[in-house]
């Protein structure tokens, strides 16, 4: 054999090989899409919950500059909070002063009981005007529709209004829970 009658053919050896570079190509572009597809959902998820943080953060804030007021306004004036509650099939209204629970009344609610629970929601303010000198008095009345029928409702709410209108320093806000 002559040396010049080896021929090698490297044509389709050639071929296979560009198919496969297009091949390679081809998907490393496809997982480069799918890497910046996760790259921008995973940066709108961490705006998101930068955002989130940020509301949380006021609401912090808020919470903070609220028991600020509070501790501002409680030497100047007095504080009740109303609520009213169910026990035992029997609805009730819990009234309390200032910011602790340790004098908490509890005044029996009920169809029947209208004029009593009245009564004893105007003897429990006009006791705090009494013993205040010309301190404002804010109520906030905490209710849950469901635990109240109307007519109790009426009668807090109808109380709180005359005494507001009859004392200029009594102040009252009514909540639904």
């Amino acid at each position: 054999m002559k040396k010049r009658d080896i021929i090698l053919d490297f044509t389709s050896l050639l071929d296979v090989i560009m198919i496969m570079l297009f091949l390679v190509m081809g998907s490393m572009s496809k997982v480069s899409g799918e890497n910046a597809e996760a790259a921008e959902e995973a940066q709108q998820k961490l705006q998101e919950a930068n955002a989130e943080i940020a509301e949380l953060q006021d609401t912090i804030n808020m919470q903070e500059d609220i028991k600020g007021s509070y501790a501002v306004y409680q030497s100047e004036a007095v504080i009740i909070t109303m609520r009213n509650s169910e026990r035992n099939g029997s609805h009730i209204l819990l009234v309390s002063e200032g910011e602790s629970a340790d004098n908490l009344i509890t005044v029996p609610l009920g169809e029947n009981t209208v004029n009593n629970t009245r009564a004893r929601v105007n003897n429990y303010i006009s006791e705090i005007l009494d013993r205040t000198e010309n301190q404002p008095v804010y109520i906030v009345f905490y209710y849950d529709k469901y635990s109240i029928y109307r007519s109790e409702f009426d009668a807090v709410i109808g109380e709180l209004e005359i005494m507001q209108r009859d004392n200029k320093q009594v102040f009252y806000k009514k909540v639904e829970k």
